[in-house]
């Protein structure tokens, strides 16, 4: 039986639907009957992950995120990814058997730092910055000889960068603004540590562009394949 895949998406909602389809292009079979099974719960009335965890109040981010996690559970899904990198700082609050399923996209991503060994620009939301999402992680210590971060005024710029594109826009006017934090960081490459910026990431795959990054969300769905006959076995 094929591994049924869930993602808790709608934050934002453009970003998550982007990540579906992700996984199709990565994985387009002759026989349409062997694509991946995949179920996307996109709900954008979450409350906002950045303001809930500045303003304390995150025992609510907490129960929609186990009520949403059990219905995908109930659904038969087997792995779920939560399609919102600060979303993660509530995982150490979900119950084990829920948590298990989660796919970190933390985990992901360091993991890739850490084998590319490449000067990487974090870009991420204010919440996972405050939050130390990726500097609490285990890897952490690892991956931190390979990781820059933007000083606060350029993190409050990229916070309202991420903001904006949860709208229809053009993203590829994102561009010129990466490139000249790759330059000024001095950094071979970046970080999509915020998922909004997969809609950024996918312009650059589509258009083979020569700009470098780490996105989880293209490293799962590039994986795919792999990760259901691992688990099949």
């Amino acid at each position: 039986m094929r591994t049924r895949w869930g993602i808790v998406g709608g934050m934002g909602a453009l970003a998550s639907a982007d990540f579906a389809r992700t996984i199709y292009e990565c994985n387009v079979t002759k026989n349409e009957q062997d694509g991946p099974v995949v179920i996307l719960f996109s709900d954008p009335g979450m409350p906002d992950r950045t303001e809930a965890f500045l303003n304390g109040s995150t025992s609510v981010l907490v129960e929609r995120l186990v009520e949403q996690l059990t219905d995908l559970k109930d659904l038969g899904v087997d792995k779920i990814v939560l399609c919102c990198v600060t979303l993660h700082y509530t995982l150490p609050h979900i119950p084990v058997e829920l948590r298990r399923s989660v796919v970190s996209l933390i985990d992901v991503a360091l993991a890739q730092v850490i084998d590319r060994r490449q000067r990487q620009l974090l870009l991420c939301s204010t919440g996972t910055r405050a939050a130390a999402i990726f500097e609490s992680h285990d890897l952490w210590r690892e991956a931190s000889d390979y990781i820059v971060s933007p000083d606060e005024h350029d993190q409050k710029l990229i916070h309202e960068w991420l903001y904006r594109y949860k709208q229809p826009g053009d993203v590829a006017l994102m561009a010129p603004h990466v490139e000249s934090l790759l330059a000024k960081y001095n950094a071979e490459s970046f970080i999509a540590g915020c998922t909004e910026l997969h809609l950024f990431t996918r312009r650059l795959r589509e258009t083979n562009s020569a700009m470098r990054f780490v996105d989880p969300l293209i490293t799962i769905a590039e994986r795919f394949i792999q990760q259901q006959k691992v688990a099949a076995v």
